[in-house]
């Protein structure tokens, strides 16, 4: 099946865009998958918050920008597409340290952790595309609608 697109807005590459985002996010998911579980919802949000993030921390200075989120659908899952003017990602993150030792890697593992799949790509034109793709998880379908007993 090839993708729908969804949505797509331009973010400021700045902190202050977080709160917009996290709506903007919430609104998309809840457009698209309306009867998915509440739990897809939670780790869509917080998936598309730490890229953005990390983005902004480690892949563009803030204030350059915009960065072009892009939101396509197919059947069994949502993909984003954060592309930005930035560093190259090899896409290896240092590992969460939950030791306390470091205080770096979390937000991929977050990520990796709520997503089907995460990748980095340099564009052709040197722009810098990570892209989410998460599962839409199906409703529970009730063997008995009606609830008469058999």
């Amino acid at each position: 099946m090839e993708p729908v697109p969804v949505a797509q807005v331009d973010v400021p590459a700045a902190e202050a865009s977080l709160p917009f985002l996290r709506r903007w996010a919430e609104t998309v998911w809840n457009e698209s998958c309306p009867l998915a579980p509440p739990q897809g919802l939670h780790t869509f949000v917080l998936a598309v918050h730490e890229a953005f993030r990390n983005v902004i921390e480690h892949g563009c200075e803030e204030g350059r920008g915009p960065i072009r989120i892009e939101v396509t659908r197919t059947r069994g899952a949502l993909t984003v597409r954060l592309t930005y003017d930035g560093i190259p990602f090899d896409g290896v993150a240092a590992p969460a340290s939950f030791d306390g030792s470091r205080d770096r890697g979390f937000g991929m593992y977050l990520m990796t952790r709520s997503l089907s799949r995460v990748t980095h790509t340099t564009l052709r034109e040197g722009r810098q595309q990570m892209e989410l793709t998460k599962s839409i998880p199906r409703p529970k379908r009730a063997d008995n609608i009606s609830g008469d007993k058999k």
